[in-house]
């Protein structure tokens, strides 16, 4: 008999009115935030603006169809869809979105996005995207391979600093693909003083780090809150 499997959506769907105050933060929590932040945005909530989970789903379906979306089979256009369950329960009901960056430099081969999430537990959690489909990210994600660090990954590092000037709450930091090294990457070349607010660093399917990154102080001291996530079906 075959092993049945679940799915974000059903973990919402059995979760979402479990508040944190009752089940704190974990892994999958993870995993949900990091596929809501491939929806694209940016024509809802103007760079450095905030917004409601709640205001920005209702937004984002008055110019995008739901029907349209279940139709295209892959996760990036699916995640729109995770508003609705997410925005029904008390868990992310109240989940508000912040400084929103989608960035495409040609000249530099850079690709970055990513936007930040105050969650009811008091949190923070710095959320960086995967690649896109643009000729620079995709440029980039080999680069990373030889080079011992990126435009992008650089960029993500001001993107967390930014974030904790920004606020008083203690950051967790996560992200998909590209965007699990860029969260790795981040954290362990941001200032110590925001290492020291950091509680955990997710890497859901990212690629590792060269051998002189794993070297230098900053990941010496953020390696103990790296939590890394690799699928069964991963290849790379």
């Amino acid at each position: 008999m075959k092993e049945k499997t679940y799915n974000i959506e059903d973990y919402l769907e059995w979760r979402a009115d479990v508040p944190f105050s009752t089940d704190p933060f974990n892994e999958v929590d993870n995993l949900v935030l990091c596929e809501l932040a491939y929806t694209k945005i940016g024509d809802v909530l103007p760079p450095g603006e905030s917004m409601g989970l709640k205001e920005l789903r209702d937004r984002f379906f008055e110019t995008h169809s739901r029907e349209e979306l279940r139709e295209i089979n892959t996760f990036m256009t699916k995640a729109p869809l995770l508003m609705d369950l997410m925005a029904s329960g008390e868990r992310f009901g109240n989940l508000i979105v912040n400084d929103l960056v989608d960035e495409v430099d040609d000249e530099s081969d850079m690709q970055i996005a990513a936007m930040t999430f105050l969650l009811d537990d008091g949190t923070a959690y710095v959320c960086f995207r995967g690649t896109d489909y643009s000729v620079a990210g995709w440029k980039e994600n080999f680069s990373i391979s030889y080079l011992k660090e990126t435009s992008g990954q650089k960029a993500a590092v001001r993107y967390l600093e930014r974030t904790a000037i920004k606020t008083d709450r203690m950051i967790r930091v996560g992200g998909h693909s590209k965007g699990g090294n860029f969260a790795v990457f981040a954290a362990s070349f941001c200032h110590p003083d925001v290492q020291e607010r950091i509680l955990e660093v997710y890497s859901n399917d990212g690629p590792g780090m060269r051998k002189e990154v794993t070297l230098t102080e900053g990941y010496e001291r953020m390696k103990k809150m790296v939590i890394s996530i690799i699928p069964n079906t991963s290849i790379v």
